[in-house]
């Protein structure tokens, strides 16, 4: 290698090199796969025929993927799953531990379109019981270059699901002293602009957020995508009288406000943050979105 190879090679971003965006991929492919779900030991909770035919169904998606796809959209859902993954490692830091961010089956990811679940749990003193309250979360990564059909696609879902009064379901739940399936479960997008995912993607197998994690722009524009999501949908399905929606809405807008208040707060009283969050590429998707769901 040339001197002049050698300072092309220093000054290439590794974000951009798909070689390393490959090797980042396996290494937080194999820290997924550790923890989420088996679907084969939920045959108490779900029935033998279901779990059959859902891993059927992921078999035969994997293996479309892998023959199906070009080079360019292979790399956009790699990228995406490394999107995922850095939301999930900071998000329970980010919201200083106030929910739980769990890994999804394969089955609820790759059939139901939820990357990770936000989960809460809620102890009445006068009840046995515990309330769960989730929120599934679809990720996708948003180009510099504009919406992409893949974003399209997920806005299209849930704008279908607000308009029909559905919700959504992650059959196969493991985390905290939960373990079951979520039933009409609040279902939102979180849409990540490649800026942050290139800023952020050196640092993602280090383990735990390190400084730079934690005080990044990013627990903002989630914090606000979030919210915003939950405010709209809930208030749309009560106007629709979509009685379950509504409620189901209404109940993890709560729960979200518990967890991210304290960022919309800072939004709100230093300008200099809001002013990013209302630029970032992502919020802007998301605020279109919401504005097309309350105008349908």
């Amino acid at each position: 290698m040339n001197i002049i190879d050698n300072l092309d090679y220093k000054l290439r971003n590794p974000a951009k090199d798909i070689e390393e965006i490959k090797r980042v991929h396996a290494e937080i492919e194999k820290k997924i796969n550790r923890e989420r779900p088996d679907p084969k030991e939920f045959g108490r909770i779900v029935s033998e025929e279901k779990i059959k035919q859902d891993l059927a169904a992921v078999e035969m998606l994997e293996k479309k993927w892998g023959q199906g796809n070009d080079l360019e959209t292979q790399e956009t859902k790699l990228k995406a799953d490394i999107a995922e993954y850095i939301i999930y490692k900071n998000l329970g830091t980010w919201i200083d531990q106030k929910a739980l961010p769990i890994i999804t089956s394969k089955p609820d990811d790759y059939l139901r379109g939820i990357d990770l679940l936000l989960e809460s749990e809620s102890d009445n003193e006068k009840s046995p019981d515990i309330n769960h309250i989730g929120i599934g979360i679809d990720v996708a990564l948003v180009s510099s270059k504009g919406s992409s059909q893949s974003i399209e696609n997920k806005k299209n879902k849930i704008k279908n699901f607000i308009r029909l009064g559905k919700l959504t379901e992650a059959r196969y739940v493991s985390g905290g002293s939960f373990e079951g399936s979520i039933e009409n479960l609040s279902y939102i997008a979180i849409f990540v602009s490649n800026e942050h995912f290139e800023d952020l993607f050196s640092s993602v197998l280090k383990n735990g957020s390190n400084d730079k994690e934690q005080k990044h722009i990013l627990k903002y524009i989630i914090a606000y995508q979030i919210l915003k999501q939950l405010g709209t949908y809930y208030q749309v399905s009560n106007k629709k009288e979509h009685d379950v929606c509504a409620y189901e809405y209404g109940k993890a807008n709560n729960f979200a406000y518990d967890a991210f208040g304290h960022l919309l707060q800072e939004m709100e009283t230093d300008p200099s943050i809001w002013k990013k969050v209302s630029q970032d590429p992502g919020v802007q998707e998301i605020e279109q979105l919401c504005q097309e769901i309350e105008n349908a």
